[in-house]
């Protein structure tokens, strides 16, 4: 494996403030016990997680963050984890009771079919529908799709039967990148092996990776997707906040503190997830306050925000206000002069600009 010769030049700004150096390389999460899921709470992290202080830091230290395509003052980094494809169990009944309260019988019916009958096509199979959502706003996104139907929570779905749908997708100029399955954040074989799987009914190099449930461990997950070839990962955020994880509000080449060597890859951190939104917001009135605040915390240190909206919220009658939510931050982000796009297309712009840094071996 490569090393580097010398610290980035981001990284050498930040190693002369220590307090901001272990907040961004998150020295306290390289020996937990359990490094599958990071909640925000058990670091005591709080209010300052809603603060990108590292990216603002870096800024006001002159660090020179390159520009966004067409003039655009910061991006939204616009991506969709593809957990079901058929609405399991669960869903089924707390949407037959939206439908029972509103007496719309056919679709109660319309829902209980697509359940029971594998040959009709599902609900939550919608990647057009939520593509011209985004079409509407000028925006772009990535749909991260799991490989393996093997999950300890329920079965997921086959891959195989997406083939002709996925090629749509990215034909259209949107990305398809992998959702690694449960067990895959710490198993190099595992995330390799569902890497060709995607590959292979897609037909094409996939680039893009977030692991379900956010399940990561610093900084051995990095160096696993550097190892099957990603060009970058979006699963560093937390799973029960809203906010910046290692104080970033921007793309960044991430850096083993302990080896002392950067990682041959570009994370770009997740900051918005629906389901955690909404729990913290405790109401979409609540939630929407979050997302205004978090937009105006990114635009103003020039960033990139990262946002996933699950592929189920925009079906599910249960959840449209998160579909609506979504609706509202298109049109904010277009409002105040953002990128709307995808994941692959950050990291180009990442990539072009020098970030990760060119590297060379020792």
């Amino acid at each position: 494996m490569k090393a580097t010769t010398a610290m980035n030049p981001m990284h050498a700004l930040l190693a002369a403030e220590p307090e901001l150096w272990r907040l961004f390389v998150k020295a306290s999460e390289y020996e937990l016990e359990r490094p599958d899921r990071y909640r925000c709470h058990d670091f005591g992290a709080g209010q300052l997680v809603r603060e990108p202080v590292v990216s603002r830091w870096l800024g006001q230290a002159g660090y020179p963050w390159p520009d966004f395509p067409e003039g655009r003052e910061f991006a939204i980094c616009l991506t969709h984890d593809v957990d079901d494809i058929t609405p399991p169990w669960s869903h089924l009944a707390l949407s037959s009771l939206c439908f029972l309260r509103r007496g719309d019988w056919r679709q109660l019916a319309r829902w209980w079919r697509w359940r029971c009958d594998s040959a009709r096509p599902s609900p939550y199979l919608n990647f057009e529908a939520i593509m011209e959502i985004e079409r509407e706003y000028g925006g772009r996104s990535s749909f991260y799709v799991l490989a393996r139907s093997e999950d300890p929570v329920r079965r997921r779905y086959e891959l195989s039967r997406l083939g002709s749908q996925l090629r749509a997708v990215s034909a259209a100029g949107w990305e398809v990148g992998l959702h690694g399955s449960y067990f895959a954040f710490n198993r190099p074989d595992l995330i390799g092996e569902e890497k060709a799987r995607l590959e292979d009914v897609l037909g094409a190099t996939v680039g893009g990776y977030r692991n379900h449930y956010l399940r990561f461990q610093t900084p051995a997950t990095w160096y696993h997707l550097q190892q099957a070839g990603f060009n970058y990962d979006t699963t560093f955020g937390y799973n029960d906040m809203p906010g910046f994880r290692n104080g970033m509000g921007h793309p960044f080449q991430p850096y083993d503190d302990h080896r002392r060597r950067a990682i041959e890859l570009l994370e770009i951190p997740l900051h918005i997830m629906d389901s955690s939104l909404l729990t913290a917001g405790g109401s979409p009135a609540g939630a929407w306050t979050i997302i205004r605040e978090l937009v105006e915390q990114v635009r103003s240190c020039r960033g990139v925000l990262t946002v996933l909206w699950h592929n189920d919220v925009f079906s599910c009658p249960f959840k449209q206000s998160s579909a609506r939510l979504y609706r509202q931050l298109l049109a904010y982000g277009r409002e105040q002069g953002a990128w709307l796009t995808s994941g692959t297309e950050i990291w180009r712009w990442a990539t072009n600009a020098g970030i990760p840094a060119e590297r060379s071996e020792r």
